[in-house]
């Protein structure tokens, strides 16, 4: 019995012609009972929120303390508070919010905007400022401005901004593209390098200066690709790099910086999942998924009939769509299916190379949960797995060959498929799908088990 390569990790790459390995809609995660690492399916989405207006959700937020952690969603230059519309913004960039305890602060690469729990209203800025985001830090409201080295500040716990409260990033010429305030530290992404500023408590004029000997030599690829994560940030550089805490520590893979490279839009967001958080790179026709703490295990999540995954932001529980009206939450633990009556298409492969001897597979088996199934009758009643082959690195396939996933309560189904030829260099590459609404896990590929696998 061979337990053949099943990489727990998502792996493409477009040199060199190497098979590649998708990881789509599953994730890896250590299971001590099998002492190895596992995959498993994604949760289904669900809708929680539509709103009128037709178009994609821009950003959703919602910060503990605030409101009542209430959710709020920017739809068009709408904003809502619970589904509730509460004003209007401007402004076209990556949208910012930051909140003290009673005020909300928004921006878009334009006005700044306060909500107060009422309303929403414009907030005076110098002149020709254009806020491009927006932190609060040390009790104060901090305003990056558009295309300039430039920060701004409020006195402490006020909401208005002094044309003469700024500092320029003083390191390097560059301009700002982001910023966050992280524990009692400033981070100022420029185009090609960081700052980081600390808390200043001698001067009450001065509130930050820069931390002498703490400056970066890379910048972030634009506003919005950089994000906290866990107990630290992760941004991706302008070199494409996508890197955790410090420039040294990159857990991009060459593949995913070649997508980012050609990709018009680069964007990091952080999500809940099983009480886990993962760090998502969005790019323009695809999402990469990574647990942070452990940052070699990537997966790409997607949505059948779109050309990128739904969900491209998140906020306490609800993501907001990239490609309608809507907000949309993970839902019942036990439903495997998306919106839309959308299939949740999890994918994997499995490779066996051989060198320049030909081998033949009489029987490939799955180690997974069969059973598992909550319809008792219906199209869903005895669900599949899907399995098709390809003799050349992944050029060409067969047709799929479905098997059962066993009925409800048959646990001891056996995952298996019979007879599947000869194979030879460069090896035999298989490709499984499921597609029904059911949990599914897999722990191990089998080829040649004795007797069938009986």
């Amino acid at each position: 019995m061979a337990d053949i390569l099943t990489l727990p990790t998502e792996y493409e790459r477009s040199r060199g012609d190497l098979p590649a390995m998708p990881l789509i809609n599953m994730f890896a995660e250590q299971s001590p009972t099998d002492n190895k690492l596992i995959l498993q399916s994604r949760p289904g989405l669900e809708i929680d929120s539509v709103y009128p207006e037709g178009v994609p959700v821009r950003a959703v937020y919602s910060e503990a303390g605030v409101f009542n952690n209430d959710v709020f969603a920017v739809v068009g230059y709408n904003v809502y508070r619970n589904a509730i519309k509460v004003g209007v913004i401007d402004g076209d960039d990556k949208v910012s919010f930051a909140s003290f305890a009673d005020m909300t602060f928004i921006c878009a690469g334009n006005s700044l905007w306060l909500y107060d729990g009422i309303m929403i209203s414009a907030i005076p800025l110098p002149d020709n400022f254009k806020a491009l985001k927006v932190e609060v830090g040390s009790s104060r409201l901090i305003v990056l401005d558009a295309g300039t080295q430039r920060i701004y500040w409020s006195e402490p716990l006020t909401i208005g901004v002094p044309a003469l409260n700024f500092a320029e990033a003083e390191s390097s010429p560059d301009n700002l593209f982001d910023m966050l305030f992280l524990g009692d530290t400033l981070i100022l992404f420029g185009e090609d390098t960081t700052e980081f500023w600390m808390v200043w408590t001698a001067d009450p004029d001065i509130p930050f200066v820069p931390i002498v000997g703490r400056t970066y030599p890379k910048g972030v690829i634009s506003t919005g690709a950089a994000t906290r994560v866990i107990s630290t940030f992760a941004w991706i550089t302008q070199t494409g790099q996508l890197c955790i805490a410090k420039p040294s520590n990159i857990i991009s893979t060459p593949e995913l910086e070649i997508r980012i490279a050609a990709s018009t839009l680069t964007k990091t967001w952080t999500f809940n999942m099983d009480q886990t958080e993962y760090l998502a790179v969005t790019l323009d026709r695809e999402t990469w998924i990574v647990n942070p703490l452990a940052p070699s295990l990537w997966s790409k999540f997607e949505t059948v009939g779109l050309s990128n995954w739904e969900p491209h932001c998140y906020a306490n529980g609800h993501f907001g769509s990239s490609h309608t009206s809507r907000t949309l939450n993970f839902g019942n633990k036990n439903d495997y299916s998306d919106p839309d009556d959308n299939l949740l298409e999890r994918r994997f492969r499995a490779w066996l190379p051989t060198t320049t001897d030909s081998a033949v597979i009489n029987n490939l088996s799955l180690k997974t949960n069969p059973g598992g199934t909550v319809f008792e009758t219906g199209q869903y009643s005895n669900p599949i797995v899907e399995m098709r082959q390809s003799r050349d690195g992944g050029h060409t396939w067969n047709n799929w060959r479905a098997t059962s996933m066993g009925k409800r309560g048959k646990y001891r189904e056996m995952v298996r498929w019979l007879g599947c030829g000869l194979f030879s260099y460069p090896g035999i590459l298989f490709e499984f799908r499921v597609t029904d609404p059911i949990p599914f896990r897999v722990s191990s590929v089998y080829v040649n088990e004795p007797y069938g696998g009986f």
